[in-house]
């Protein structure tokens, strides 16, 4: 399958470029590494047609690892980037059915298989980048809970606070750990105690709280809504 790299890169640019039209690549930044690894791909296929009998050894390719990193650089996603690796491989198949190749099934495997391997390579970058993010959000969530001057909490279906915030430890005047401890059935108000049930029970059944207030007793036996 050795056909004209340079025919191919162009057909590829062709059918690509439309995918980049909102990112306003240049040629050059569409093209990036691609030379760099139609030369990895030649060196695999001719490997393979030498050796008929043994497994091509697919190596961590540092020239798609650039690549997927270009394009999250440039504002690409996974779907454009996983398009282009499936359009690659319909224009190397398209032009060696052109030039009227015959094509060893060997080869075939091996070109889906560098393709592919080459692709899961790329997308690597953003997987990290994914996770940084899911990260970030997390971090910045914890940081509202946190400094937040409301009061906040997590109460489970148990009956049991699973988180609360500096605020609400500071107005309440109980520790952390005292509020983890025991039912926080414990601090309502008893005036308080059958709606905050009901809307326990609305909330165990799916519907929603909207607006919702009760009083909680601090350390000194004073409330505080």
């Amino acid at each position: 399958m050795d056909t004209d790299r340079e025919a191919l890169l162009e057909d590829w640019v062709a059918r690509v470029s439309p995918l980049f039209t909102p990112l306003r690549l240049s040629r050059e930044q569409i093209v990036d590494a691609l030379p760099a690894f139609l030369e990895e791909l030649h060196a695999l296929l001719v490997e393979a047609e030498e050796d008929a009998d043994g497994d091509p050894v697919l190596h961590h390719s540092e020239v798609s690892g650039a690549h997927g990193r270009q394009r999250l650089r440039l504002g690409a996603d996974v779907s454009l980037v996983t398009r282009e690796y499936a359009l690659l491989r319909d224009c190397i198949l398209t032009r060696a059915e052109r030039a009227d190749m015959d094509v060893p099934p060997r080869q075939l495997r091996v070109l889906s298989a560098c393709i592919d391997n080459a692709l899961a390579q790329a997308v690597i970058p953003f997987a990290f980048d994914s996770a940084e993010r899911r990260h970030a959000e997390v971090e910045e969530r914890e940081r509202f809970f946190q400094l937040s001057p409301d009061m906040f909490s997590v109460a489970g279906m148990d009956g049991y606070f699973k988180r609360v915030n500096a605020h609400f430890v500071h107005v309440l005047g109980w520790s952390e750990a005292e509020l983890y401890q025991h039912p926080f059935m414990d601090l309502v108000h008893p005036d308080d105690q059958a709606s905050t049930r009901e809307e326990m029970r609305k909330l165990s059944q799916g519907i929603p709280t909207l607006h919702f207030e009760n009083r909680f007793r601090t350390r000194d036996g004073s409330y505080r809504w």
